[in-house]
Protein backbone atom coordinates (compact mmCIF):
# COMPACT_ATOMS: atom_id res chain seq x y z
CA UNK A 1 0.00 0.00 0.00
CA UNK A 2 1.70 3.17 -0.97
CA UNK A 3 1.44 6.53 0.68
CA UNK A 4 -1.01 8.03 -1.52
CA UNK A 5 -3.82 5.42 -0.60
CA UNK A 6 -3.32 5.78 3.13
CA UNK A 7 -4.08 9.27 2.76
CA UNK A 8 -7.12 8.67 0.52
CA UNK A 9 -7.61 6.40 3.26
CA UNK A 10 -7.28 8.37 5.57
CA UNK A 11 -9.10 11.65 3.73
CA UNK A 12 -12.08 10.51 2.13
CA UNK A 13 -12.86 7.03 4.43
CA UNK A 14 -15.28 6.19 7.20
CA UNK A 15 -13.22 6.38 10.27
CA UNK A 16 -14.28 8.37 12.85
CA UNK A 17 -10.71 9.85 13.91
CA UNK A 18 -9.52 11.11 10.37
CA UNK A 19 -11.31 13.46 7.51
CA UNK A 20 -11.21 16.06 5.81
CA UNK A 21 -11.78 19.74 7.25
CA UNK A 22 -15.22 21.14 7.72
CA UNK A 23 -16.61 23.72 6.32
CA UNK A 24 -16.32 26.14 9.76
CA UNK A 25 -12.29 25.19 9.34
CA UNK A 26 -12.22 26.04 5.61
CA UNK A 27 -14.26 29.14 6.41
CA UNK A 28 -11.84 30.31 9.38
CA UNK A 29 -8.84 29.28 6.86
CA UNK A 30 -10.39 31.77 4.37
CA UNK A 31 -11.16 34.91 7.02
CA UNK A 32 -7.38 34.54 8.40
CA UNK A 33 -5.94 34.54 4.71
CA UNK A 34 -8.37 37.81 4.59
CA UNK A 35 -6.79 39.33 7.64
CA UNK A 36 -3.34 38.66 6.47
CA UNK A 37 -4.00 40.42 2.97
CA UNK A 38 -5.74 43.48 5.13
CA UNK A 39 -2.60 44.16 7.12
CA UNK A 40 -0.64 43.67 4.42
CA UNK A 41 -2.40 46.55 2.19
CA UNK A 42 -2.66 48.42 5.40
CA UNK A 43 1.12 48.57 5.90
CA UNK A 44 1.63 48.80 2.42
CA UNK A 45 -0.37 52.13 2.19
CA UNK A 46 0.96 53.62 6.15
CA UNK A 47 3.54 52.25 6.78
CA UNK A 48 6.73 53.94 4.75
CA UNK A 49 10.26 53.41 6.43
CA UNK A 50 9.06 50.46 8.58
CA UNK A 51 11.10 47.06 8.07
CA UNK A 52 9.33 44.47 7.19
CA UNK A 53 10.73 41.41 9.11
CA UNK A 54 10.21 38.23 7.72
CA UNK A 55 7.30 36.65 8.45
CA UNK A 56 7.28 33.52 11.40
CA UNK A 57 5.72 30.72 8.98
CA UNK A 58 7.19 27.11 7.82
CA UNK A 59 6.19 27.67 4.27
CA UNK A 60 8.30 31.55 4.67
CA UNK A 61 11.07 29.48 5.64
CA UNK A 62 10.97 26.80 3.03
CA UNK A 63 10.40 29.08 0.08
CA UNK A 64 11.77 32.70 1.23
CA UNK A 65 14.90 30.69 3.23
CA UNK A 66 16.33 27.69 1.94
CA UNK A 67 14.62 28.11 -1.83
CA UNK A 68 15.19 31.90 -2.16
CA UNK A 69 18.98 32.46 -0.47
CA UNK A 70 21.77 31.44 -0.56
CA UNK A 71 23.39 31.66 2.30
CA UNK A 72 20.61 29.71 4.05
CA UNK A 73 21.23 26.55 1.30
CA UNK A 74 24.50 26.72 1.56
CA UNK A 75 24.67 26.12 5.21
CA UNK A 76 22.29 23.34 5.15
CA UNK A 77 23.78 21.15 2.20
CA UNK A 78 27.18 21.56 4.42
CA UNK A 79 25.38 19.79 7.31
CA UNK A 80 23.10 17.46 4.62
CA UNK A 81 26.09 16.25 2.36
CA UNK A 82 27.93 15.24 6.02
CA UNK A 83 25.00 13.75 7.53
CA UNK A 84 23.09 11.63 5.21
CA UNK A 85 26.27 9.16 4.72
CA UNK A 86 26.09 7.27 7.67
CA UNK A 87 24.93 3.95 7.50
CA UNK A 88 22.32 2.68 10.36
CA UNK A 89 23.83 -0.49 12.60
CA UNK A 90 22.01 -2.52 14.64
CA UNK A 91 23.52 -4.83 17.65
CA UNK A 92 22.58 -7.41 20.13
CA UNK A 93 22.50 -5.82 23.42
CA UNK A 94 24.96 -7.97 25.56
CA UNK A 95 25.52 -5.67 28.89
CA UNK A 96 22.38 -2.55 28.89
CA UNK A 97 24.83 -1.07 31.80
CA UNK A 98 27.44 -0.75 29.50
CA UNK A 99 25.31 0.41 26.63
CA UNK A 100 24.39 3.53 28.78
CA UNK A 101 28.16 4.19 29.21
CA UNK A 102 28.44 4.29 25.18
CA UNK A 103 25.53 6.61 25.01
CA UNK A 104 27.29 8.99 27.49
CA UNK A 105 30.76 8.96 26.16
CA UNK A 106 29.18 9.21 22.22
CA UNK A 107 26.87 12.63 23.61
CA UNK A 108 30.58 14.51 24.66
CA UNK A 109 31.73 14.61 21.17
CA UNK A 110 35.48 14.83 21.58
CA UNK A 111 38.34 12.26 20.51
CA UNK A 112 39.12 11.01 23.67
CA UNK A 113 35.65 10.37 24.40
CA UNK A 114 35.10 8.58 21.09
CA UNK A 115 37.14 6.22 21.71
CA UNK A 116 35.85 5.59 25.36
CA UNK A 117 32.39 5.00 23.52
CA UNK A 118 34.18 2.11 20.96
CA UNK A 119 35.69 0.58 23.73
CA UNK A 120 32.65 0.09 26.12
CA UNK A 121 30.66 -0.81 22.69
CA UNK A 122 32.92 -3.68 21.86
CA UNK A 123 31.78 -5.25 25.30
CA UNK A 124 28.05 -4.13 25.20
CA UNK A 125 26.37 -5.03 21.54
CA UNK A 126 27.29 -7.78 19.15
CA UNK A 127 26.47 -5.65 15.64
CA UNK A 128 24.02 -7.63 13.72
CA UNK A 129 25.55 -8.39 9.91
CA UNK A 130 22.32 -9.99 8.02
CA UNK A 131 20.76 -7.53 5.62
CA UNK A 132 18.02 -9.24 5.64
CA UNK A 133 16.74 -8.37 8.95
CA UNK A 134 13.18 -6.94 8.70
CA UNK A 135 14.34 -3.46 11.08
CA UNK A 136 17.67 -3.14 8.50
CA UNK A 137 16.11 -4.00 5.10
CA UNK A 138 13.32 -1.30 6.46
CA UNK A 139 16.11 1.33 7.29
CA UNK A 140 17.99 0.99 3.96
CA UNK A 141 14.87 0.42 1.86
CA UNK A 142 12.19 2.96 3.48
CA UNK A 143 10.18 3.05 0.18
CA UNK A 144 9.89 2.30 -3.22
CA UNK A 145 10.88 5.92 -4.70
CA UNK A 146 13.72 6.84 -2.00
CA UNK A 147 17.13 5.14 -1.06
CA UNK A 148 18.61 5.27 2.54
CA UNK A 149 20.72 8.25 1.87
CA UNK A 150 17.90 10.27 -0.15
CA UNK A 151 15.45 9.35 3.26
CA UNK A 152 18.15 11.11 5.72
CA UNK A 153 18.51 13.94 3.43
CA UNK A 154 15.03 14.85 3.59
CA UNK A 155 14.43 13.81 6.95
CA UNK A 156 17.23 16.05 8.32
CA UNK A 157 16.70 18.58 5.74
CA UNK A 158 13.50 19.24 7.35
CA UNK A 159 14.94 19.16 10.84
CA UNK A 160 18.06 21.38 10.14
CA UNK A 161 15.66 23.80 8.52
CA UNK A 162 12.36 23.86 10.42
CA UNK A 163 13.34 22.32 13.54
CA UNK A 164 11.72 19.68 12.97
CA UNK A 165 10.75 16.45 10.69
CA UNK A 166 7.66 14.51 10.31
CA UNK A 167 7.67 10.89 9.75
CA UNK A 168 4.95 8.69 8.21
CA UNK A 169 5.02 5.01 8.61
CA UNK A 170 2.61 1.85 6.73
CA UNK A 171 1.79 -1.00 8.08
CA UNK A 172 0.15 -3.85 6.29
CA UNK A 173 -3.26 -4.25 8.11
CA UNK A 174 -3.01 -0.91 10.13
CA UNK A 175 -2.25 -2.64 13.54
CA UNK A 176 0.06 -1.96 16.27
CA UNK A 177 1.07 -5.26 17.01
CA UNK A 178 4.72 -6.91 16.45
CA UNK A 179 3.88 -9.10 13.83
CA UNK A 180 2.26 -6.22 12.47
CA UNK A 181 5.62 -4.16 11.33
CA UNK A 182 5.86 -1.24 9.25
CA UNK A 183 6.81 -1.90 5.44
CA UNK A 184 7.03 1.44 4.60
CA UNK A 185 8.42 4.74 6.11
CA UNK A 186 7.88 8.55 4.36
CA UNK A 187 8.67 11.66 5.44
CA UNK A 188 6.09 14.59 5.35
CA UNK A 189 6.54 17.86 4.14
CA UNK A 190 7.07 19.77 7.74
CA UNK A 191 6.00 23.20 6.61
CA UNK A 192 2.49 20.85 5.86
CA UNK A 193 2.00 19.39 8.63
CA UNK A 194 1.34 20.65 12.58
CA UNK A 195 0.41 19.23 15.47
CA UNK A 196 -3.34 18.97 16.74
CA UNK A 197 -3.42 19.74 20.11
CA UNK A 198 -5.53 18.19 22.46
CA UNK A 199 -5.86 20.24 25.13
CA UNK A 200 -4.61 17.41 27.46
CA UNK A 201 -1.25 18.55 28.68
CA UNK A 202 -0.28 14.84 30.57
CA UNK A 203 -1.34 13.73 26.71
CA UNK A 204 -0.98 16.95 24.63
CA UNK A 205 -0.41 15.66 20.72
CA UNK A 206 -4.03 14.60 19.67
CA UNK A 207 -3.03 14.47 15.83
CA UNK A 208 -1.10 15.87 13.36
CA UNK A 209 -3.21 18.01 10.68
CA UNK A 210 -1.36 17.63 6.95
CA UNK A 211 -2.83 20.30 4.71
CA UNK A 212 -2.68 18.71 1.10
CA UNK A 213 -3.74 22.12 -0.99
CA UNK A 214 -6.61 23.37 -2.70
CA UNK A 215 -8.45 23.93 1.01
CA UNK A 216 -8.02 20.23 1.77
CA UNK A 217 -6.47 19.26 5.20
CA UNK A 218 -6.69 15.65 6.76
CA UNK A 219 -5.58 14.35 10.27
CA UNK A 220 -3.49 11.74 10.72
CA UNK A 221 -3.69 9.52 13.98
CA UNK A 222 -0.51 10.14 16.24
CA UNK A 223 0.55 7.08 16.43
CA UNK A 224 1.16 6.95 12.90
CA UNK A 225 3.52 9.28 12.79
CA UNK A 226 7.36 9.87 14.51
CA UNK A 227 7.36 13.82 15.28
CA UNK A 228 11.31 14.39 15.63
CA UNK A 229 11.34 18.33 17.15
CA UNK A 230 13.69 21.04 18.63
CA UNK A 231 12.95 22.90 21.96
CA UNK A 232 10.21 25.39 21.62
CA UNK A 233 10.27 27.75 24.10
CA UNK A 234 7.09 29.41 22.73
CA UNK A 235 4.78 28.56 25.17
CA UNK A 236 0.77 29.35 24.99
CA UNK A 237 -2.88 27.16 25.02
CA UNK A 238 -3.04 26.61 21.63
CA UNK A 239 -0.39 24.18 21.90
CA UNK A 240 2.76 26.55 19.68
CA UNK A 241 5.20 24.53 22.12
CA UNK A 242 4.17 21.29 20.29
CA UNK A 243 5.91 22.31 17.19
CA UNK A 244 10.26 22.72 16.32
CA UNK A 245 11.92 26.03 16.58
CA UNK A 246 13.52 26.65 13.42
CA UNK A 247 16.94 28.35 13.32
CA UNK A 248 15.49 31.09 11.07
CA UNK A 249 12.99 32.12 13.35
CA UNK A 250 16.22 33.67 15.60
CA UNK A 251 17.46 34.42 12.87
CA UNK A 252 14.83 36.31 11.15
CA UNK A 253 16.36 39.65 10.86
CA UNK A 254 19.92 38.67 9.38
CA UNK A 255 17.36 37.39 6.81
CA UNK A 256 15.58 40.16 6.34
CA UNK A 257 18.87 41.69 6.02
CA UNK A 258 20.62 39.70 4.08
CA UNK A 259 17.33 39.97 1.42
CA UNK A 260 17.52 43.51 1.46
CA UNK A 261 21.24 43.63 1.08
CA UNK A 262 20.83 41.18 -2.14
CA UNK A 263 17.96 43.49 -3.53
CA UNK A 264 20.03 46.80 -3.43
CA UNK A 265 23.19 45.32 -4.73
CA UNK A 266 20.96 44.22 -7.74
CA UNK A 267 19.32 47.30 -8.22
CA UNK A 268 22.16 49.11 -8.08
CA UNK A 269 24.05 46.80 -10.70
CA UNK A 270 20.97 46.95 -12.94
CA UNK A 271 20.79 51.10 -12.45
CA UNK A 272 25.07 51.40 -13.51
CA UNK A 273 26.03 52.07 -9.63
CA UNK A 274 25.46 55.05 -7.74
CA UNK A 275 22.49 57.47 -7.71
CA UNK A 276 22.54 60.92 -9.38
CA UNK A 277 20.43 64.06 -10.16
CA UNK A 278 20.60 65.30 -12.96
CA UNK A 279 19.68 69.09 -13.47
CA UNK A 280 20.04 72.16 -15.39
CA UNK A 281 23.71 73.89 -15.79
CA UNK A 282 22.43 76.92 -15.52
CA UNK A 283 20.87 77.99 -12.64
CA UNK A 284 18.81 81.03 -14.03
CA UNK A 285 17.57 78.48 -16.70
CA UNK A 286 15.57 75.99 -15.54
CA UNK A 287 14.37 72.61 -17.54
CA UNK A 288 11.53 72.16 -18.54
CA UNK A 289 9.01 69.30 -18.25
CA UNK A 290 9.30 68.25 -21.41
CA UNK A 291 12.95 67.89 -21.40
CA UNK A 292 13.28 66.04 -18.11
CA UNK A 293 10.65 63.48 -19.79
CA UNK A 294 13.43 63.34 -22.61
CA UNK A 295 16.29 62.95 -20.44
CA UNK A 296 14.59 60.19 -18.06
CA UNK A 297 13.62 58.48 -21.10
CA UNK A 298 17.40 58.52 -22.81
CA UNK A 299 18.27 57.22 -19.44
CA UNK A 300 16.44 54.68 -19.11
CA UNK A 301 17.17 53.47 -22.75
CA UNK A 302 20.55 54.29 -22.66
CA UNK A 303 22.00 53.89 -19.69
CA UNK A 304 19.98 52.01 -17.03
CA UNK A 305 19.82 48.78 -17.61
CA UNK A 306 22.66 45.44 -17.45
CA UNK A 307 22.71 45.78 -21.43
CA UNK A 308 23.90 48.87 -20.81
CA UNK A 309 26.49 48.57 -18.59
CA UNK A 310 29.14 51.09 -18.96
CA UNK A 311 27.75 52.52 -21.53
CA UNK A 312 29.24 55.98 -22.80
CA UNK A 313 26.11 58.26 -24.42
CA UNK A 314 25.79 62.12 -25.12
CA UNK A 315 23.94 65.05 -24.99
CA UNK A 316 23.40 68.34 -26.47
CA UNK A 317 21.67 69.78 -23.35
CA UNK A 318 23.59 71.89 -20.76
CA UNK A 319 22.49 69.40 -17.84
CA UNK A 320 24.70 68.25 -14.33
CA UNK A 321 25.09 65.78 -12.52
CA UNK A 322 24.75 65.54 -8.27
CA UNK A 323 25.09 62.08 -6.78
CA UNK A 324 22.56 61.31 -4.14
CA UNK A 325 23.50 57.76 -3.61
CA UNK A 326 26.23 55.43 -2.89
CA UNK A 327 27.44 52.74 -4.70
CA UNK A 328 27.19 49.02 -3.14
CA UNK A 329 31.00 49.29 -2.16
CA UNK A 330 30.90 52.46 -0.20
CA UNK A 331 27.80 52.02 1.53
CA UNK A 332 29.42 48.09 2.75
CA UNK A 333 26.75 46.23 1.11
CA UNK A 334 29.45 43.37 -0.27
CA UNK A 335 30.58 43.20 3.28
CA UNK A 336 27.13 43.11 5.22
CA UNK A 337 26.57 40.31 2.88
CA UNK A 338 29.61 38.60 3.90
CA UNK A 339 29.30 39.19 7.46
CA UNK A 340 25.52 37.90 7.20
CA UNK A 341 26.86 34.81 5.77
CA UNK A 342 28.78 33.74 8.48
CA UNK A 343 25.98 34.81 10.75
CA UNK A 344 23.45 32.82 9.14
CA UNK A 345 25.45 29.56 9.19
CA UNK A 346 26.51 29.70 13.06
CA UNK A 347 22.59 29.78 13.25
CA UNK A 348 22.75 26.41 12.08
CA UNK A 349 25.54 25.39 13.59
CA UNK A 350 28.09 25.76 10.72
CA UNK A 351 31.39 27.69 10.65
CA UNK A 352 31.65 30.43 8.56
CA UNK A 353 34.60 28.73 7.10
CA UNK A 354 32.99 26.30 5.44
CA UNK A 355 30.72 28.53 3.63
CA UNK A 356 33.31 30.63 2.40
CA UNK A 357 33.59 33.44 4.76
CA UNK A 358 37.09 33.06 6.23
CA UNK A 359 37.42 36.35 8.53
CA UNK A 360 34.64 35.44 10.79
CA UNK A 361 35.63 31.89 11.14
CA UNK A 362 37.19 30.45 14.86
CA UNK A 363 38.72 27.57 12.93
CA UNK A 364 42.49 28.15 11.24
CA UNK A 365 41.76 25.36 8.63
CA UNK A 366 38.88 23.42 6.58
CA UNK A 367 39.83 20.32 8.73
CA UNK A 368 39.76 21.59 12.30
CA UNK A 369 35.96 23.55 11.27
CA UNK A 370 34.86 20.56 9.72
CA UNK A 371 35.53 18.48 12.94
CA UNK A 372 34.02 20.77 14.85
CA UNK A 373 30.64 20.48 12.55
CA UNK A 374 30.86 16.59 12.72
CA UNK A 375 31.32 17.14 16.49
CA UNK A 376 28.79 19.52 17.54
CA UNK A 377 26.08 19.42 14.82
CA UNK A 378 26.07 16.08 12.61
CA UNK A 379 26.47 13.74 15.71
CA UNK A 380 23.94 14.89 17.88
CA UNK A 381 21.28 15.37 15.59
CA UNK A 382 22.36 11.31 14.55
CA UNK A 383 22.01 10.50 18.11
CA UNK A 384 18.39 12.44 18.20
CA UNK A 385 17.27 10.38 15.05
CA UNK A 386 18.88 6.80 15.97
CA UNK A 387 17.42 7.21 19.66
CA UNK A 388 13.56 8.29 18.77
CA UNK A 389 13.52 6.17 15.77
CA UNK A 390 14.83 3.01 17.77
CA UNK A 391 12.34 3.53 20.35
CA UNK A 392 9.29 3.95 18.09
CA UNK A 393 10.33 0.78 15.66
CA UNK A 394 12.37 -1.62 17.30
CA UNK A 395 9.11 -2.54 19.58
CA UNK A 396 7.50 -4.01 16.49
CA UNK A 397 10.82 -6.18 15.64
CA UNK A 398 12.11 -7.53 18.51
CA UNK A 399 11.49 -7.50 22.82
CA UNK A 400 12.52 -4.16 24.69
CA UNK A 401 16.45 -4.74 25.53
CA UNK A 402 17.59 -6.84 22.82
CA UNK A 403 18.62 -4.96 20.24
CA UNK A 404 20.07 -1.43 19.54
CA UNK A 405 19.67 1.31 16.21
CA UNK A 406 22.23 3.70 15.99
CA UNK A 407 24.44 5.16 13.10
CA UNK A 408 27.48 4.81 12.35
CA UNK A 409 30.02 7.16 13.25
CA UNK A 410 33.19 5.25 11.69
CA UNK A 411 32.37 6.85 8.14
CA UNK A 412 33.68 10.36 9.55
CA UNK A 413 37.33 10.76 9.24
CA UNK A 414 37.27 13.53 11.91
CA UNK A 415 36.41 11.53 14.80
CA UNK A 416 39.09 9.16 14.18
CA UNK A 417 42.31 9.24 16.55
CA UNK A 418 45.42 10.82 15.54
CA UNK A 419 47.02 7.63 15.01
CA UNK A 420 50.97 9.32 15.79
CA UNK A 421 49.73 11.35 18.92
CA UNK A 422 48.24 7.55 19.84
CA UNK A 423 51.54 5.77 19.36
CA UNK A 424 53.45 8.44 21.90
CA UNK A 425 51.07 7.80 24.38
CA UNK A 426 50.66 4.01 24.41
CA UNK A 427 53.28 2.93 21.94
CA UNK A 428 53.34 1.02 18.95
CA UNK A 429 50.49 -1.57 18.40
CA UNK A 430 51.90 -5.43 17.92
CA UNK A 431 49.79 -5.80 14.33
CA UNK A 432 50.46 -8.40 12.03
CA UNK A 433 50.91 -7.58 8.33
CA UNK A 434 47.27 -7.83 6.92
CA UNK A 435 46.03 -5.68 9.95
CA UNK A 436 48.42 -3.22 7.81
CA UNK A 437 47.25 -3.82 5.01
CA UNK A 438 43.72 -3.55 6.30
CA UNK A 439 44.71 0.01 7.39
CA UNK A 440 45.26 0.92 3.51
CA UNK A 441 41.99 -1.10 2.58
CA UNK A 442 44.42 -3.33 0.82
CA UNK A 443 42.56 -7.13 0.63
CA UNK A 444 43.90 -9.69 3.02
CA UNK A 445 46.87 -11.85 2.32
CA UNK A 446 45.94 -15.58 2.16
CA UNK A 447 49.20 -16.71 3.40
CA UNK A 448 48.70 -17.58 7.40
CA UNK A 449 52.02 -16.09 7.91
CA UNK A 450 50.43 -12.93 7.19
CA UNK A 451 48.15 -13.14 10.23
CA UNK A 452 50.94 -13.63 12.83
CA UNK A 453 52.45 -11.25 14.57
CA UNK A 454 56.34 -10.88 14.30
CA UNK A 455 58.20 -8.33 16.91
CA UNK A 456 60.53 -5.99 15.25
CA UNK A 457 63.99 -7.57 16.06
CA UNK A 458 65.06 -9.68 13.42
CA UNK A 459 61.25 -10.45 12.62
CA UNK A 460 60.81 -13.60 14.68
CA UNK A 461 56.76 -14.65 14.90
CA UNK A 462 55.87 -14.32 18.12
CA UNK A 463 54.52 -18.46 18.54
CA UNK A 464 58.44 -19.10 17.82
CA UNK A 465 59.45 -16.93 20.46
CA UNK A 466 57.33 -18.28 22.83
CA UNK A 467 59.24 -21.75 22.58
CA UNK A 468 62.32 -20.18 22.18
CA UNK A 469 61.53 -18.79 25.10
CA UNK A 470 60.55 -22.19 26.72
CA UNK A 471 63.75 -23.98 25.12
CA UNK A 472 65.93 -21.28 27.37
CA UNK A 473 64.02 -21.87 30.19
CA UNK A 474 64.48 -25.53 30.21
CA UNK A 475 67.85 -25.28 29.37
CA UNK A 476 68.53 -22.90 31.99
CA UNK A 477 67.03 -25.24 34.25
CA UNK A 478 68.95 -28.65 32.93
CA UNK A 479 72.45 -26.26 33.43
CA UNK A 480 71.37 -25.76 37.00
CA UNK A 481 70.59 -29.46 37.55
CA UNK A 482 74.21 -30.32 36.34
CA UNK A 483 75.83 -27.39 38.48
CA UNK A 484 74.09 -28.50 41.67
CA UNK A 485 75.04 -32.35 40.64
CA UNK A 486 78.81 -31.56 40.08
CA UNK A 487 79.01 -29.68 43.25
CA UNK A 488 77.38 -32.27 45.59
CA UNK A 489 79.95 -35.01 43.27
CA UNK A 490 82.78 -32.87 44.47
CA UNK A 491 81.73 -32.41 48.68
CA UNK A 492 81.55 -36.36 48.50
CA UNK A 493 85.21 -36.55 47.16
Amino acid sequence: MKLIDEIKRFGFGAAASVGLTTVANAREMAASAAVNVLNRNFYDMFGVGQVAWMEKDKTKYITEGYCDNENVYSAVRVILQKLKVAPVILSKIKSKKLLQHVQQYKMRGDTDCQMQSRLFRCKALEEIEDENHPLLRLMNNPNSYQTRTEFQEAAAGFYVTLGETFIYKITPNDGSSRTNFPVELHVLPAHLVVPVFSGNFADPVRGYTFTMGHGQSLEIPADKILHIKTWNPNWDMQGTQLSGFSPLEAGAKSLTRNRANATAQTKAYTNGGSAYLLSSENDTKMLTQEQIDMINERIREKIQGVDNFRNITATSGMVKATKIGDTPADMELIAGDKHDRGKIASLFGVDPLLVGDKENSSYNNQEAAYKALVTNTILPILNEFSTKMGDWLIPYFAKPGEIHMEYDETVYPELQPDLKLMMEVYGRPLLSENERRSIFNWDADPDPLMNHKFIPRNLIDLEDLSSLAGAQEMQQQMTRVTRQQSQQTDGND
